[in-house]
């Protein structure tokens, strides 16, 4: 069993903010690694007809690089990238090789985690934009011009220059730290090359590929890019730090972590370093918070077996819902009960499968369909300003100061599922309950009058899709105070009024249940 050094209990119970530090590791399987730069290297010998007899000799992708780009006019960055190929490979922007979703979990939580304003910022030290992708998918705009107001983050933008330290939104805005340049901003400084070529220049510069240039931090300045890592410094001072697959090979952070963070004494979920192997750079970062691998280090495995870093980070998501549906919920309630005893069991080495799904899926698509409703009565801000017709935008838990009814409905749902003897799966219909062994649907439906049928037509797209496994689909209203009730008859009238395929027209399709112990009785 992987070593889990602690159970992040300070950040789920959202009584720390922290700092994630990613490295190629966090895009392992996603995009080209060290190893396959190479070639993307040589493409640039054959394009710009480099000869160099040391080339054929050099192994280490970085060191070729160095010799490249003596070859190069006032070693335009930008002329080496584009000769390598991958400013429009869709593998870095995240346009292929993902998941069905769009998303891989270890994304999609992180990007979910900002939105819940969990993190205080995001270090990537890789050229990839897979993470911004997944912070768009969750609801984040990229940009710095105002936002409509929410209670949650809404913006985001990457840090690539001292530039983008300055004119910084100050509410709902998400920095993401890219000092070893970005190719969505690489895209940018080719579109400048010709109207400004001196703003070209400066971010295509901070494209580090070579390995003088990540070895050493003789050419640095106050603001290119020293300023940049004074601010990492300071964060990772005041805030915890997470680790993910970054082995701290630069020899310039080290330089600067002993210059500036002298050894200081921290509590162990200060650090925590998520990687296959606890290398070199993850023993000096340790030292300077007198921490050592026992304290900081989750094996993770490096292949689909056993702790993965996606397994990892959706048993962390699972024990951060539980605790806010815990929040929402009344402690003399029989809910209270049930979410507490699950939650003490929840360990984020061992985390059962059936939680991990009902996080992922089902609770943010649950909570996206009550808002959609029009139910949810919030003074701040409209909800309908949220883009709700997205397939992963997320609705955090917490932020407003009203009742949440739909944590509070979510709470009553999760009690019947762990009453329940089925073996539910909650991935195949996210916000649905699929009963595989008897091919029924279970609908869990806000036990209320839909102001209109936009409410429900994502969830009716998806059955439609996937209509041929289903022998019947089972309406189970949710009832809450705060709502005023309408029959069962009419939210499966609701549903039928917008569908197409023939076989959810039959009136005999469709059955009803109050709760999910009452179903085992139908079956």
């Amino acid at each position: 069993m992987a070593n889990v050094p602690h159970q992040f209990e300070k950040l789920t119970s959202r009584e720390e903010k922290i700092v994630v530090m990613i490295g190629a590791g966090m895009s392992y399987g996603l995009v080209p690694m060290a190893n396959e730069l190479k070639k993307s290297l040589e493409l640039v010998t054959n394009n710009l007809l480099i000869k160099d007899d040391t080339l054929s000799a050099e192994g280490d992708p970085y060191k070729y690089a160095d010799i490249v780009l003596k070859y190069i006019h006032n070693q335009d960055k930008l002329v080496l990238a584009q000769n390598m190929g991958i400013i429009n490979n869709p593998k870095w922007f995240a346009k292929v090789g993902l998941p069905l979703r769009g998303t891989t979990p270890r994304h999609r939580v992180i990007a979910r985690f900002a939105r819940e304003n969990l993190l205080h910022e995001v270090w990537s030290y890789n050229w990839d934009t897979v993470l911004e992708s997944a912070l768009e998918a969750v609801g984040f705009t990229r940009g710095r011009k105002d936002g409509i107001r929410q209670p949650w983050n809404t913006l985001f933008d990457c840090m690539i220059t001292y530039d983008n330290l300055t004119a910084i939104p100050t509410d709902g805005f998400f920095k993401v730290y890219k000092p070893h340049g970005c190719l969505h901003a690489m895209k940018k400084a080719q579109e400048l090359q010709i109207s400004n070529h001196t703003e070209s220049k400066k971010i295509a510069d901070r494209f580090m590929v070579g390995y003088n240039e990540l070895s050493s931090d003789k050419k640095w300045t106050d603001q290119e890019p020293g300023a940049t890592f004074l601010s990492l410094m300071h964060t990772s001072l005041n805030h915890h730090v997470v680790v993910i697959g970054w082995s701290l090979p630069e020899k310039y952070v080290h330089d600067k972590l002993e210059y500036i963070m002298k050894p200081i004494k921290v509590e162990v979920e200060h650090l925590s370093i998520i990687d296959p192997s606890y290398q070199t750079g993850h023993a000096t970062i340790a030292n300077r918070y007198k921490l050592n691998q026992n304290d900081t280090h989750f094996a993770v495995s490096s292949t689909q077996k056993g702790l993965t870093t996606d397994n990892l980070f959706l048993a962390l998501q699972t024990k951060y819902s539980l605790k806010q549906l815990l929040k929402n919920t009344d402690e003399q309630s029989d809910e209270w009960n049930t979410i507490k005893n699950v939650l003490s069991q929840c360990d984020l080495g061992n985390a059962k499968n059936a939680l991990i799904y009902w996080a992922d899926d089902f609770l943010p698509a649950w909570i996206r369909l009550c808002w959609r409703t029009g139910h949810l009565k919030v003074r701040t801000f409209n909800p309908f300003d949220i883009r709700l017709e997205k397939q992963d935008v997320h609705i955090p838990y917490q932020g407003i100061e009203t009742i949440r009814i739909d944590m509070e409905m979510a709470a009553t749902i999760f009690h019947y599922i762990q009453n329940s003897k089925i073996n539910w799966d909650f991935s195949t219909f996210p916000g649905g309950l699929w009963d595989y062994e008897n091919t029924r649907l279970v609908i869990p439906l806000p036990n209320a009058t839909f102001s209109t049928l936009h409410v429900i037509k994502p969830l009716v797209k998806m059955i439609e899709e996937k209509v041929a496994y289903i022998t019947s689909i089972v309406i189970m209203p949710i009832t809450h105070n705060a709502l005023h009730n309408s029959s069962t008859n009419i939210l499966r009238n609701s549903i039928m009024q917008i569908v197409s395929k023939p076989q959810l027209l039959q009136d005999n399709f469709w059955k009803s249940t109050n709760n999910l112990i009452d179903y085992e009785d139908i079956i």
